[in-house]
């Protein structure tokens, strides 16, 4: 008689038979297919194992993957199709071999200094840097040559360029890495940015962490239409992972912490849910008392410029938008040598003679420089003023 599939035997040695059950409906109509010409569905099967039987999630496991093969929300990427499914070669996921692979990178604070883009790369054929290049740095990869099953030598072209002024605040400046990371870790940086399947293997310390944060760092700035979900074993390991990212150049109101283990993260800000509403609501505030302190330096006190954001943007457009085309304007009359700043700024001369100690006899030597007709229209309104000066003297006796 035939053994009972439902019985449970201990297993014996390393081979093991598996006896597959077939809907007979299903195996015929394969079986009507093949003989139409169509390529045959059982040369080969793929495996799906669970790990313990304790862990009864194998039904699970098929739903997500029946879902994600049918479903028309989800899209699975052409070079995980396979991989995913058990079938191929397992390194056809690798960047290099991916015809989607960027070919230039905003590798941002990832390198410390020139010498370290030197150091980064020793496979590549060549290395061009400029002198005195400071990060942040954008590296460009040209293939040399191209040979199948082999990884392409590149020649690497490095560039830099400034990021724009975000505020005369201290917290508007940006927080930059201060880890010099190895040959070895920079590929996997390139790696997980890139399109492709990624995976840094090490023992502890060896900076897996710095590695996969710099990688979030990243992606979030060459790509910030894109979404980013880390999912981490333990809530210990995704604590680890956010207290770094939060240290980073990522702005505060992007960084969501779902599920548990929350309260064990050792920050003073509340990165759940409610806490990241609660923490938009005081940015408001935060935001709004700046308004309000640029509102007095424009002598506006009293108009509640910073009573909501619609006021403010009203501030914005009326105020602050027009005295800067003003100034845009008068700084076009001065020239760019600055030969007109008299007539753009007819007031400067008087402002420089209330000054005292050495900030006026600067201020006094770059104005004499100066010279024609804006002296002489200064010393016209300066007899102007005396001459109104002494007719109301006058007028009060």
């Amino acid at each position: 008689s035939d053994p009972n599939p439902a019985e449970r035997k201990t297993p014996v040695g390393d081979n093991r038979i598996l006896r597959v059950l077939l809907d007979p409906a299903q195996y015929h109509a394969d079986l009507e297919s093949v003989a139409d010409g169509k390529k045959e569905a059982y040369s080969s099967l793929n495996l799906v194992l669970r790990r313990k039987p304790k862990e009864n999630n194998f039904k699970a496991i098929l739903q997500t993957i029946r879902s994600l093969m049918s479903s028309e929300d989800i899209v699975v990427p052409d070079w995980l199709h396979d991989l995913f499914l058990g079938y191929g070669d397992p390194g056809a996921a690798q960047y290099w071999k991916l015809p989607t692979a960027l070919s230039k990178i905003d590798f941002r604070d990832t390198f410390i200094d020139q010498d370290h883009i030197l150091e980064s790369f020793p496979d590549a054929e060549n290395i061009e840097i400029p002198d005195d290049l400071e990060r942040p740095f954008r590296l460009e990869f040209n293939k040399v040559t191209s040979e199948p099953g082999k990884r392409p030598l590149e020649n690497v072209v490095a560039t830099a360029y400034r990021l724009p002024n975000m505020g005369p605040y201290p917290e508007c400046k940006p927080r930059e890495n201060k880890v010099r990371f190895t040959p070895v870790q920079v590929e996997a940086i390139r790696a997980g940015v890139n399109p492709g399947l990624t995976m840094v293997v090490g023992p502890p310390g060896t900076g897996k962490t710095d590695t996969a944060v710099q990688v979030v760092n990243l992606l979030f700035h060459n790509f910030p239409d894109q979404k980013i979900v880390l999912v981490a074993h333990s809530n210990q390991a995704l604590n680890d992972l956010f207290e770094k990212i939060v240290a980073l150049d990522i702005p505060e109101r992007y960084l969501l912490r779902l599920g548990r283990g929350i309260a064990e993260l050792d920050s003073r800000q509340d990165f759940s849910k409610w806490g990241r509403v609660n923490h938009m609501l005081q940015r408001r505030l935060e935001l709004l008392a700046k308004v309000e302190k640029l509102a007095e330096t424009f002598g506006l006190v009293g108009e509640d410029v910073a009573y909501t954001c619609e006021n403010a943007q009203h501030f914005f457009l009326h105020h602050v938008q027009y005295k800067w085309a003003e100034f845009q304007r008068r700084l076009a009359s001065a020239g760019k040598e600055g030969a007109n700043i008299d007539k753009a700024l007819p007031n400067a001369r008087k402002r420089i003679q209330k000054l005292k100690g050495p900030k006026a006899k600067k201020a006094k030597k770059e104005a004499d420089g100066a010279e024609g007709e804006g002296e002489e229209k200064i010393e016209d309104e300066d007899a102007e003023e005396e001459e109104e000066k002494a007719d109301e003297m006058e007028v009060d006796e």
